[in-house]
């Protein structure tokens, strides 16, 4: 297991907003009851056990963390063209697909004009090809994106888009966390999306993950799951994003305004200021 400053320096090197949880293209807020959690005490002075295995987490830490992810989107919610109520399955695709290793303010410049162009599944896989890449330019790897766009178009249009996180995993151009993304979105599906900036919020809180692969990590992978609420998982998914953007950022994290109520990184990092402040060894 990585300790936790060997976390913490893998965190700094994501980039805030950037999905990247697979090299490449994919191939790579309701809530429960809160119990607010006390004290404010590290997880790892409160619940040390935490520290050794993240995903033995109790029931009522995560119940905190839930509630402190839920209450943080009244202020901390982004607004992005594909996250409107009446935005169609069509567009949450395409915006999933756009935002694979990209900011999500600079996925929002070419999203109108991509569906205004392609106003669905049969106009995308009729774009000419060219055209399409020229559009996708400002994202980078226009070709790549292009490809996959047009692949899963022409899927859709031969078999329907499916509605389970499994199934949408086995269309082209769909990995692990897209399918798992637009199933909790599309059909609240109970399931537990994890990029780079889910997993930096997840351990920060909780405790570093075993593997190097967020997809195959069981005790991140059980740990995210658990506390995804049954009434509302998009809505979840939604406000830890936002979360993650706003207040635990990869390199700047505004600990200070964190509303979760135990953090061994947040409990370390404000000691860590106030020790520096004071001239503390």
């Amino acid at each position: 297991m990585r300790s936790l400053a060997e976390s913490h320096r893998a965190s700094r090197s994501d980039k805030s907003g950037v999905r990247g949880d697979v090299p490449n293209i994919e191939k790579t807020p309701g809530g429960l009851p809160l119990s607010e959690g006390g004290s404010g005490e590290s997880v790892a002075t409160s619940h040390p056990e935490h520290a050794a295995r993240p995903a033995s987490a109790c029931a009522e830490c995560r119940a905190a963390f839930q509630g402190s992810v839920l209450r943080s989107a009244a202020t901390t919610r982004r607004s992005f063209p594909w996250r409107r109520s009446e935005r169609s399955s069509y567009e949450l695709v395409v915006a999933e697909i756009l935002l694979q290793q990209t900011r999500a303010e600079q996925a929002a410049k070419v999203f109108p004009t991509l569906v205004d162009q392609c106003p669905d599944w049969l106009g995308l896989a009729n774009m000419p090809t060219p055209d399409l890449e020229e559009l996708l330019r400002p994202l980078g790897l226009q070709k790549r994106r292009a490809a996959a766009l047009q692949a899963l178009a022409q899927e859709v249009l031969e078999r329907g888009l499916p509605a389970s996180a499994s199934e949408l995993e086995a269309l082209p151009g769909v990995g692990q966390y897209m399918a798992r993304a637009i199933a909790a979105q599309l059909s609240n599906e109970v399931v537990a999306p994890i990029d780079t900036n889910v997993a930096r919020v997840l351990e920060r809180v909780f405790g570093p993950r075993r593997l190097a692969d967020i997809r195959h990590d069981p005790d991140l992978q059980a740990l995210a799951l658990a506390l995804v609420p049954r009434s509302d998982s998009g809505g979840y998914l939604v406000a830890l994003l936002d979360f993650a953007s706003a207040i635990c950022r990869p390199r700047t994290p505004r600990c200070d305004e964190c509303p979760a109520p135990a953090c061994r990184y947040r409990w370390e990092n404000m000691n860590s200021c106030h020790k520096s402040e004071t001239g503390s060894s």
